[in-house]
């Protein structure tokens, strides 16, 4: 494992580089939109850039699977495979999960969320 200061924007490039003709096969089209001159992130490029690469390649598999016109959100796609999923409609029922002191192993916020975008939650 070697870590050092990456540019995450090019990781992510590199992701859809590796992924892009499996997506192309699948009728899939990825649009992307990269902030610019984000911080550096300090990590192993190998390992993020398999992470990300397996955020993509899950992605794609849940538009493409067997049960495509079941699963039309994050949601069901996480409860399908047994993921425990709770969500706040609007910023005061996120606040009210995120006060109610749980565990969260991924926690997902929508920067359009109604009373407040979700950075500026996750910030506070």
């Amino acid at each position: 494992m070697e870590r050092h200061n990456l540019d995450i924007n090019t990781v992510v490039e590199h992701a859809l580089e590796v992924t892009a003709y499996s997506l192309r096969s699948s009728n899939i089209e990825v649009v992307v939109d990269l902030r610019e001159n984000l911080p550096s992130v300090f990590a192993d490029p190998n390992q993020l850039g398999q992470v990300i690469t397996n955020l993509v390649v899950n992605a794609q598999h849940a538009l493409v699977g067997e049960n495509r016109d079941h699963i039309n959100t994050i949601q069901e796609y996480l409860e399908l495979n047994g993921c425990r999923v709770m969500q706040g409609e609007n910023a005061s029922k996120a606040r009210e999960l995120n006060a109610a002191e749980l565990e969260f192993d991924l926690v997902l916020l929508d920067i359009t969320m109604p009373g407040e975008d979700g950075l500026s939650l996750y910030l506070q």
